[in-house]
């Protein structure tokens, strides 16, 4: 038999693949007008960027399922078999796609068992930021932290592999409870008034925090039925300690993540108006 006899079957198999790329392309250009059509008219009846963002991701999510299950079968349908096929398509991925898989697999995993949603304030490995977008293959924050002190946002944008969720240690500040324990450090010299400070800071303390102790309580009450979380009272408190440098006064109050930078200056500014009444109580000089 001629190498010339092979010809045909290449050029049929040729104008097989390639009208399976035309329909595939017909059904994507498809699937996108049928979106952008959707989105124009439901995104203008919308009124808050939340609203907006949940159904422009939803409708993105609904129409990758479309396009997949739309066009999964005319290429599958090429093969002898299920077993052919399966076999090509694992030797293939595994080798081609692997990090691609595993970030769909994650993002899979982020939209049903949410570990994290839009809006969260999450540290994964040593990134920490805002979560502003879930996509396929990444997920989308805003810094916080790193060269800017106390939590602020630096303004960066950071993407990240949507796999990192399953490589890395994930805390998320908003999991279940809206609160975290922040604590100010106040170090006074050995020969300080401690017992007067420590009852003025005692003072400032319990107007911080106590605000939102029922609520907190509420949630906490809550998150029990989910997880074992042992938790102690949710007063603020001020705890003495002592060091080589002097004696050190820490207050230890609830506040929502994204004010702690701000409580903070207010508690300090309090500090500083309390103690300016008083010669016997100094702080340590740094």
């Amino acid at each position: 038999m001629s190498i010339q006899s092979f010809f045909p079957i290449s050029d049929l198999l040729t104008s097989a693949i390639l009208l399976k790329a035309i329909i595939s392309f017909i059904i994507l250009l498809g699937i996108g007008l049928l979106r952008h059509f959707i989105l124009r008219i439901i995104l203008l009846r919308l009124e808050t960027p939340e609203q907006r963002y949940q159904w422009s991701k939803g409708i993105q999510t609904a129409s990758i399922v479309l396009a997949i299950v739309s066009i999964g079968p005319i290429w599958i349908a090429g093969f002898q078999n299920a077993a052919t096929y399966l076999g090509l398509l694992t030797a293939g991925l595994a080798i081609t796609l692997q990090e691609v898989i595993q970030n769909i697999a994650a993002w899979i995993a982020i939209l049903f068992i949410r570990p994290f949603k839009v809006g969260d304030r999450i540290q994964i490995g040593t990134y920490t930021g805002d979560v502003i977008d879930l996509g396929v293959l990444q997920f989308t924050l805003i810094e916080v932290g790193n060269w800017v002190d106390a939590d602020q946002n630096t303004g960066r944008v950071l993407r990240i592999p949507n796999n990192m969720v399953f490589k890395q240690v994930l805390a998320n500040y908003y999991s279940g409870v809206d609160f975290i324990w922040n604590e100010i450090a106040v170090c006074l010299t050995h020969n300080s008034n401690w017992q007067k400070a420590k009852e003025l800071l005692e003072e400032i303390a319990a107007r911080h925090g106590n605000d939102i102790k029922d609520s907190v309580q509420q949630q906490m009450n809550t998150v029990t039925n989910q997880y074992l979380v042992n938790h102690s009272s949710l007063s603020s408190s001020v705890f003495t300690s002592i060091t080589e440098k002097g004696i050190v006064l820490t207050i230890r109050y609830i506040c929502e993540p994204r004010q702690r930078r701000n409580s903070a200056q207010v508690i300090w500014e309090e500090i500083l108006t309390a103690f300016s009444g008083y010669a016997d109580i100094v702080f340590v000089q740094k």
